[in-house]
């Protein structure tokens, strides 16, 4: 677990990443699943709240507690790295060389650190490492957890070139200086040294399937548990069936059981709270994306999470992770300018076919209207995880109808943004 410990500010900090590996000293394999730490689950002492909660509380020992719960096996063993020491280790490495996808820059004021990397094949230090894995845009904790897995792969290529062996005693003593865990050392060594091969080539990444819920104005990331335990059987090798099945649908039935009737599905919309006359508002376009990540105007306590994740959906909140629709013929979509303005059609079929739409039709509107609205046919994850958190100001709309060729329309408004 990568945790945000603030002793100075008397904060016990919060589990920042959290990532279950599964090692087979046979086939010399690992895998590993991140767990996005808005995600929804069981806390002890807490009832349901967000798993990366669980540090706050209880530490390592109810973090390790509620993981074990919610994926339904034993930890042998756990790790703990704190952000200065996740730099230290970088450093001590040499460095990692990561291609870094795209612009990444923002301040965050509220919790003091900024972010400044430019795109392009580079060599990341533990202070511009630690900038990368940390940055979060409108891809939310599903973009960063991409980010994270990639950086892995990147540190695994590193160790395991035949240039680290004379850096390999400093290494070593840093990683064990840095490192909380209850792993032996030997053990640790012994691991490293029999998947050396194996790690060279990568490992398997998973991610805990789900789709993102506002429960009580709170984004949470609400998982697929049949799904989640499958994934976590077959990452072990075990079949999924008998009893392993039989107790994931358990698992899924209670998860179902405490699913509040007020959730509702993250459908690009931006709720605040109280508005400054103490009423409550109603939904918001989403904000422009900019250099820094999206937060409400005003705070009334620390965020855990900037206020809208990103996401790989489908479903309606009585069964959140079942979907319910069939994958469409074709990924299309089809545009209809009503903004009175020319450039915006065709900036906004660019970022559509950049998420992987086909557009099929550009039309302009004769009556231009204010709202953006992006709708979708379908609630297909595979196309409703592209709807969610589009760079623009939009409303999403759901509405399921099997009969339309093309699944997602978009009728462009004046306060598109774009």
């Amino acid at each position: 677990m990568g945790v945000d410990e603030r002793p100075q500010e008397d904060d016990p900090g919060r589990s920042d990443t959290l990532l279950v590996m599964t090692i087979d000293t046979e086939s010399r394999e690992a895998s590993i699943v991140s767990v996005p730490r808005d995600t929804r689950v069981r806390v002890k002492g807490l009832g349901w709240d967000k798993v990366n909660h669980a540090f706050s509380v209880g530490g390592v020992a109810l973090t390790r507690q509620t993981t074990e719960n919610f994926l339904g096996i034993p930890m042998d063993y756990y790790a703990k790295i704190n952000l200065e020491s996740f730099g230290r280790i970088v450093d001590a490495i040499g460095g990692v060389t990561i291609d870094v996808e795209k612009r990444m820059q923002y301040e965050d004021t509220w919790d003091h650190y900024v972010i400044d990397l430019k795109p392009g094949v580079q060599r990341l230090d533990g202070r511009t490492a630690l900038q990368y894995v940390r940055y979060r845009d409108e891809e939310g904790d599903i973009g960063r957890i991409s980010r994270q897995q990639k950086f892995i792969k990147a540190v695994l290529a590193e160790v395991s070139s035949p240039a680290i062996i004379l850096k390999a005693p400093s290494i070593i003593r840093e990683v064990f200086a840095s490192l909380d865990t209850d792993m032996p050392i030997g053990l640790m060594m012994g691991l490293a040294r029999k998947l050396k091969d194996g790690l060279s080539g990568g490992f398997k990444p998973h991610m805990v399937e789900g789709l993102p819920y506002y429960i009580n104005d709170i984004s949470y990331w609400v998982p697929d548990i049949m799904k989640t335990r499958q994934m976590v059987a077959e990452m072990q090798g075990v079949p999924f069936d008998g009893n392993v099945r039989a107790a994931a649908q358990r698992a899924a039935d209670e998860y179902r059981q405490g699913f509040p009737a007020n959730a509702h599905l993250d459908d690009g919309t931006y709720y605040s709270g109280m508005d400054q006359a103490g009423k409550k508002p109603g939904p918001k376009a989403p904000v422009a994306p900019t250099t820094k990540p999206v937060v409400p105007a005003v705070k009334t306590q620390p965020p855990t999470t900037p206020a809208k994740p990103a996401v790989t959906p489908p479903v309606k909140p009585t069964t959140p992770a079942k979907p319910t629709s069939a994958l469409p013929s074709r990924m299309a979509a089809e545009l209809v300018n009503a903004s009175g303005q020319a450039e915006a059609g065709d900036k906004i079929a660019g970022i559509m076919q950049s998420r992987g739409f086909e557009v099929v039709g550009l039309e302009t509107a004769g009556t231009a209207v204010r709202t953006t609205v992006v709708t979708s046919y379908t609630q297909h994850p595979s196309v409703i995880s592209k709807l969610t958190n589009l760079p623009f100001r939009y409303v999403l709309n759901i509405s399921e109808d099997p009969s339309r060729e093309i699944p997602v329309r978009v009728l462009i408004g004046q306060d598109n943004g774009a």
